[in-house]
């Protein structure tokens, strides 16, 4: 060979290697035994090793066993059967990188047509395989996230078909069918299983939404393929077109079958609530309102709009956060929560209310449905028995008390009038210049004095009747009018308003005078230095409603006297206990407590009752409402004189040794011959020895009230042993006690003790002078 030959063939030598090693993939030819008989730098690079040290190793030289010994088998492979072979296996390079990579190799010839090698590719496909395998894992992800959705998620065309392209696992839950029948309209199209009455309305709404470049929502009905009928939700989206031009959607469709069934139960149900009668609210945790019923914003006087956009905490001003939440805590614990609230109205008023409370879910959200009821009138009527039980209360220890004070006066009336009339005895006995003289008149004065506080007493508890006639108020202030501005002082000023055409009323006339005195005192004293005190008069008419809060009155035409002043005013607890015997609020010494008292029964008496209005600081008005009279009485005082006796026989019955003994005394001073029995039973004896005797007794005095026979029981029997006796009953007690007995007033003669020596007398003479009894 020559040098030109030669420069050549190592010139196309040079010119093969390079673009060997040109090839950026790792390319290698080896011989029948697998030794390298050259590889480019690709594959040098790859295995981490200059490619002319590769030369003449096989690959159990230059890698892991484990691989080598697979390389070697496929080797092998192919040499018994010749041609190419593709396979996929791992590699691992000089720095202990495994790869995957992807082995395509062939056999080659010599001149000779023998099987001279293998010569091969080597691809790392490592990051695609890498890749691979995140794209399977994310569509593995996807794949599993939609068969796990409530519904299936689509890929169709915008046909009236709705021609699906892609259908998820979920279809066959949603629809009956499954993925393939409904892909490409298999054995149905997507288009046909949507109601017949809705899918005009879907198409319209999927094309507007389309055209405004906008996803589409739209809910419809669709019939399953074993017949039901289930209400869906869908979503969706233009996402391009096909090769043919034609719209291509993506979107999800779910269940809303119960939802829709619940949507409709709670829009029935909003529709009842609207008009129920009582206020509905639905309120969230945070106190905003979910729903509110047309009651509850008619009660509150607040547009809907305006009353969804308060909360709890504005209309019920006295609750806080700390309330609300346990009152929230409750419910969760109860289930039902009933309370009672102050709920603030759009002009500033309070209603109160009774409330309700459950828990209700609402559009997956947990809430608090409440029915509040306005309870205006329950409180109205709760507060007006309430005043009446107080009435009642108050009437019934005022009654005890009153029965009370009768006893005390009876028995003290008893001791004054021993105390009185041996006084009296004393005065009569002893000389005008006898110091004891003096003694027994100011014994005397000092009895008579503490008889007008058991009269106050039997007045408060409405056994003094005193002598009623029909009057007019006016009649009798004109002639008190002077007395009162000396009672109440000159620094008060006294003012009298009175209607001029005044109803009449029937009164003991001194009555009004105690009723007046008493009231004007307790004023001056509220007002202190200073002040004013108003006396009015009118016509009153009292109806059935007023009465209803009033329980102490009868509808009814009335006569109202009211005393007002501008004084200190009273408390609850003292108007309470105005009206008890003994009751006061001055200090010790300066009153009786009995003034007030005596008004009380003094107006009970007379059929009427008494109000009180007063705060402290803002001084009192007492009203005394007495009933109207129609007939005017023409009956005159008739005053009696004192007279002595003649020797009449009067029997004394008296249970009380003391009272026996001072009233014979006085009786012997009046000139009569007196029999003297301290019980019934000694009355009844010695009436029958008089019989026996042939002696009349001409008068019998009797106590009313002993132990073994009262004195109209007594005075029945001696009647029938001396049919001519007169009667004349005395006692502690005031006459009503014994007319009360079913004895009517003008049957008998009655003396109420403590009396006066002048006061028996005339009495018993007015008796034994009277022809009828």
């Amino acid at each position: 060979m020559d040098g030109s030959k030669n420069s050549k063939y190592y010139e196309k030598e040079y010119t093969l290697k390079e673009i060997f090693d040109a090839i950026p993939l790792p390319l290698f030819y080896k011989d029948t035994e697998g030794r390298y008989l050259g590889v480019n730098r690709a594959f040098g690079e790859f295995f981490g090793q200059p490619a002319e040290d590769l030369k003449g190793k096989t690959v159990f030289d230059i890698g892991r066993e484990d691989f080598a010994r697979v390389y070697y088998e496929k080797d092998s492979e192919l040499f018994n059967n010749p041609g190419t072979q593709l396979y996929q296996s791992k590699f691992k390079d000089n720095k202990g990188n495994v790869h995957d990579v992807i082995f395509n190799k062939a056999t080659f010839k010599n001149r000779k047509g023998e099987i001279a090698g293998i010569v091969g590719v080597v691809q790392d496909i490592t990051e695609r395989m890498k890749a691979e395998r995140e794209v399977n894992e994310k569509q593995r992800q996807l794949e599993t996230l939609m068969s796990n959705l409530p519904g299936m998620v689509y890929r169709c065309l915008n046909d009236f078909d709705w021609s699906m392209i892609f259908v998820s696992g979920g279809s066959s839950n949603l629809t009956g069918y499954s993925p393939s029948e409904l892909e490409e309209n298999r054995v149905v199209s997507y288009g046909n299983i949507i109601h017949p009455e809705d899918r005009g309305s879907v198409w319209e709404e999927v094309q507007r939404s389309i055209k405004e470049n906008d996803n589409f929502v739209v809910k419809y009905r669709i019939i399953t393929k074993d017949g039901q009928i289930k209400w869906v939700w869908e979503q969706g989206v233009l996402v391009g077109r096909n090769t043919e031009g034609i719209d291509v959607l993506e979107g999800y469709i779910t269940d809303i079958t119960e939802s829709k069934k619940y949507e409709d139960e709670i829009y029935t149900y909003k529709i009842f609530m609207d008009d129920a009668p009582d206020a509905v609210f639905w309120t969230r945790k945070d106190g905003s309102f979910a729903y509110v019923n047309k009651t509850a914003a008619d009660r509150l006087g607040y547009p809907r709009d305006k009353l969804l956009e308060m909360t709890i905490f504005d209309i019920d001003t006295e609750l806080d956060e700390k309330a609300w939440k346990s009152i929230w805590e409750e419910v969760d614990n109860n289930r039902n929560v009933t309370i009672e609230r102050r709920h603030k109205k759009s002009d500033g008023t309070f209603m109160p209310v009774e409330v309700s409370v459950r828990n209700i879910e609402y559009a997956g959200e947990m809430l608090h449905g409440s029915f509040i009821r306005d309870i205006t009138q329950r409180k109205k009527e709760e507060e007006e028995r309430r005043i009446l039980n107080e009435q009642l209360n108050q009437n019934s220890k005022l009654e005890a008390i009153g029965r009370l004070a009768g006893g005390i006066a009876h028995d003290f009336n008893n001791m004054l009038s021993v105390i009185m009339n041996y006084a009296e005895l004393g005065v009569l006995q002893t000389d005008k210049t006898d110091k004891f003289h003096e003694y027994f008149d100011e014994i005397g004065k000092a009895a008579r004095s503490s008889a007008e506080i058991t009269n106050q007493l039997l007045s408060f508890s409405r056994k003094q009747r005193g002598f009623p006639r029909v009057l007019n108020y006016n009649d009798t202030l004109k002639n008190i009018i002077n007395m009162l501005n000396k009672v109440v002082g000159e620094n008060i000023r006294l003012e009298w308003r009175s209607e001029e055409e005044l109803w009449y009323v029937k009164i003991d006339p001194s009555q009004i005078s105690q009723i007046l005195t008493n009231l004007c005192v307790n004023a001056r004293d509220a007002i202190g230095q200073e002040g004013r005190i108003v006396i009015e008069t009118r016509n009153a008419h009292v109806d059935e409603n007023y009465c209803n809060t009033n329980m102490n009155c009868k509808p009814g035409d009335y006569v109202m006297l009211s005393v007002s002043d501008n004084g200190s005013g009273m408390s609850k607890e003292i108007q309470e206990k105005i009206f008890e015997p003994f009751f006061t609020t001055k200090k010790n010494g300066e009153g009786t407590g009995i003034g007030m008292a005596t008004v009380y029964g003094v107006v009970k008496q007379n059929g009427g009752f008494i109000n009180i209005y007063s705060e402290p600081g803002l001084g009192t008005t007492f009203k005394v409402y007495l009933p109207r009279q129609k007939e005017v009485d023409t009956q005159m005082d008739v005053k009696a004189g004192k007279v002595e006796g003649n020797g009449e026989r009067i029997m004394l019955v008296e249970d009380e040794p003391s009272v026996l003994a001072v009233s014979s005394k006085m009786l012997e001073k009046m000139n009569y011959d007196v029999i003297t029995t301290i019980s019934a039973s000694e009355a009844m004896e010695k009436a029958k020895q008089y019989l026996n005797r042939n002696e009349s007794i001409d008068l019998l005095i009797t106590d009313v009230v002993m132990p073994e026979m009262n004195g109209k029981e007594l005075a029945s029997k001696l009647s029938k042993i001396h049919p001519g006796m007169k009667t004349l009953f005395i006692s502690g007690y005031p006459k009503s006690y014994i007319t009360d007995k079913e004895i009517s007033e003008n049957q008998i003669y009655f003396l109420q003790k403590p009396f006066t020596a002048e006061l028996l007398s005339n009495k018993i003479n007015e008796v034994l002078n009277d022809g009828n009894k």
